[in-house]
């Protein structure tokens, strides 16, 4: 089987591209040396290299940020998938497997299930979930088969990005000051990249049929439990309890669909937090 993989040099795509190298003939690019904007390009690529698989990974990144630059993330999330998606289907290749986003999901402490009503709170999310819409058109119109992942936050050290560990650490490290939002009684979940990895190698072998949506979840926590356990873990750090809500909210998925597939989660929080440790202290 011969796959390609877009944002293979990005924090996701590395380690997926760790994974796949063991069992699979992969093609690895990412927006520097294939701008997935570039229609004429991608089919080109497509073309010249016949691949049975995508596995779709590159995206602007930051949710925050795209409020501030909505065209950037609309172009590369949606108009990329698309020209992805058009390249396939001249090209003879019907199977794609593409990361999406919890954020589609609305704030709130009810479990998400993969059926729910859609709510974009920002042009990144906007940018998610036309891709899901569209990729859903390809397997309904064009006999595509897809599945679309829709993680929680991905976290590891090497995202330096909307990734609170690691801001807490670097936090703490710098000032002994760790910075909790509201009461820091909302509650999130941590995904490391190998994990999401482990699902995306077991469903290519599954060979998997017509359009999928999968939560993945794991390490389900209150924010300020988690803050805590980076403090203990750490020895050191005093909490700094900010009045705003920015950022203190809800969001938990259901994960019952995914785990009917034999997958589960390897690292937990622990396991997490202290490979950001490490990697803050070695920087």
């Amino acid at each position: 089987m011969k796959i390609l993989l877009t944002g293979a040099n990005g924090f996701l795509g590395k380690s997926v591209s760790k994974k796949l190298n063991k069992f699979y003939k992969i093609k690895k690019t990412d927006l520097n040396n294939l701008d997935i904007t570039k229609k004429n390009k991608i089919n080109s690529y497509l073309k010249k290299y016949k691949f049975d698989l995508v596995v779709h990974c590159a995206a602007a990144k930051g949710s925050v940020d795209s409020i501030k630059n909505p065209e950037t993330y609309v172009n590369t999330n949606f108009l990329g998938t698309y020209n992805i998606l058009e390249a396939m289907r001249l090209n003879g290749c019907k199977k794609i497997i593409f990361i999406s986003s919890s954020g589609l999901y609305k704030n709130g402490n009810n479990i998400k299930n993969e059926n729910d009503d859609i709510f974009c709170k920002n042009p990144y999310a906007l940018g998610k979930f036309l891709s899901e819409e569209t990729i859903k058109h390809y397997c309904n119109i064009y006999n595509f088969n897809a599945i679309c992942i829709r993680p929680n936050l991905i976290s590891g050290y090497g995202l330096f990005k909307d990734n609170l560990i690691y801001d807490v650490v670097k936090s703490i490290k710098k000032n002994n000051i760790a910075e909790v939002y509201g009461n820091g009684k909302h509650i999130r979940e941590f995904t490391h990249p190998d994990d999401i990895s482990d699902f995306i190698l077991k469903i290519i072998k599954v060979k998997f049929k017509g359009f999928q949506i999968f939560n993945l979840t794991s390490n389900r926590t209150q924010i300020i439990k988690l803050i805590n356990k980076i403090i203990r873990i750490m020895e050191t750090g005093n909490l700094k309890f900010l009045k705003t809500k920015k950022q203190a909210f809800s969001l938990v998925l259901n994960d019952k669909k995914i785990k009917k597939t034999g997958w589960k989660p390897k690292k937990n929080l622990d396991f997490i937090i202290k490979e950001i440790i490490s990697g803050v202290n070695n920087e």
